[in-house]
């Protein structure tokens, strides 16, 4: 064999014998944890009355401590009723263990007069034990545009469907909380990581 036939066979070579034995890829860590409360919904109402609710399609989350609300939440009602879904954005969440309480703002196309709507998730693991209920905020009673102000939830039920709330943590508010082991109560892997979180904010 020349040696210029030789220079091209292993030339050729080269990239198939890379592809056919690629080198091992290294995983990457896990992201540090978000420090997000979460509250997911989807399903029907379990029919108790003329206000149970259907279609229901809920995605919120927010802060450990409420803040930056954001998410939209979206139910409708029965269909004798004639009316648009409420659809809206989330402007506050408060998650307390396995409940959630939500405000969806308005404006609504079906009811001019109403503000926003409070909507109460209850997860209690699903198999038909978790419940989605609301209740429309008026003019009369602004206080409850804050969800944290206990308001009112009389209508909606039983879900049959699912809804998961997630309570999250608070995070290392100082370098001090990841000493000692402390970084695992936060859900990091090492302290180093933990004091970057904490120097970050």
């Amino acid at each position: 064999m020349s040696a210029c036939l030789a220079t091209v066979i292993v030339a050729v070579g080269l990239p198939f014998a890379s592809m056919a034995a690629p080198g091992r890829v290294e995983a990457k860590p896990p992201p540090p944890p978000a420090f997000l409360d979460t509250a997911t919904a989807s399903g029907d109402n379990l029919l108790l009355d003329d206000f149970s609710a259907f279609d229901i399609q809920v995605g919120a989350s927010s802060g450990s401590s409420g803040e930056n609300p954001g998410g939209v939440v979206t139910f409708g009602f029965n269909p004798l009723f004639e009316v648009e879904p409420v659809t809206g954005p989330v402007t506050c969440l408060d998650v307390t263990g396995n409940t959630a309480v939500m405000t969806v703002a308005g404006p609504f196309s079906s009811f001019p007069g109403v503000l926003a709507f409070t909507v109460k998730l209850v997860d209690n693991g699903g198999s038909g034990l978790d419940r989605f209920q609301y209740f429309p905020v008026v003019p009369e009673g602004p206080q409850y545009l804050d969800c944290r102000s206990d308001p009112p939830t009389d209508f909606g039920g039983p879900l049959i469907g699912r809804a998961e709330v997630f309570d999250s943590p608070p995070p290392p508010r100082s370098k001090s909380d990841c000493d000692a082991g402390g970084f695992a109560r936060f859900g990091f892997r090492n302290q180093g990581q933990c004091v970057q979180y904490v120097n970050r904010v």
